[in-house]
């Protein structure tokens, strides 16, 4: 998988045809500002290349992603592109699917991967804009939800911490 910062990057990776409209690009800047803003608050490097969001590329198809990690708890923003269905696409959407969450690693005896907390429902979208604004609202729920407590109260949440 390649990792590109969002200002460096191509839109129109995520959004085939795209025509450069003003409030994609406005929304993914917010999206971007809302992820920042939460690795700031929580003392991390935004993403895995320093940006608020990210390209991330395997093979034919592209995803703007955005993260927020501590020891403690993942804050996670994505936009899905090109595996919406049972095959994957050679482009991305329509449609496209945002969805947000956050998790903990479990820290069971047996790691398991990462259970999730809390999630912003996943939904579908047609247009571009409508994709972008609902990731820029998710990135902001997140920002919301990881600045309105302590990193280590997630881990508390986690009902299955310790099973075997």
């Amino acid at each position: 998988m390649k990792t590109i910062a969002l200002a460096d990057g191509d839109v129109g990776w995520v959004f085939p045809h795209f025509d450069n409209q003003p409030g994609v690009m406005e929304a993914l800047s917010a999206a971007d500002a809302h992820m920042r803003r939460l690795a700031d608050h929580l003392g991390v490097t935004p993403g895995w290349t320093g940006s608020g969001l990210e390209f991330h590329q395997l093979a034919s198809v592209t995803d703007l992603f955005g993260c927020a990690e501590t020891r403690d708890v993942t804050f996670v923003a994505e936009l899905e592109s090109g595996v919406l269905g049972p095959e994957p696409r050679r482009e991305g959407g329509p449609p496209w699917e945002v969805s947000a969450n956050i998790a903990v690693r479990c820290d069971a005896h047996v790691d398991c991967g990462m259970h999730i907390i809390e999630e912003w429902p996943a939904s579908r979208h047609d247009s571009p804009q409508e994709a972008a604004t609902a990731l820029a609202k998710a990135a902001q729920w997140l920002h919301d939800r990881g600045a309105a407590e302590p990193p280590t109260s997630w881990r508390r949440r986690d009902p299955p911490s310790g099973h075997s």
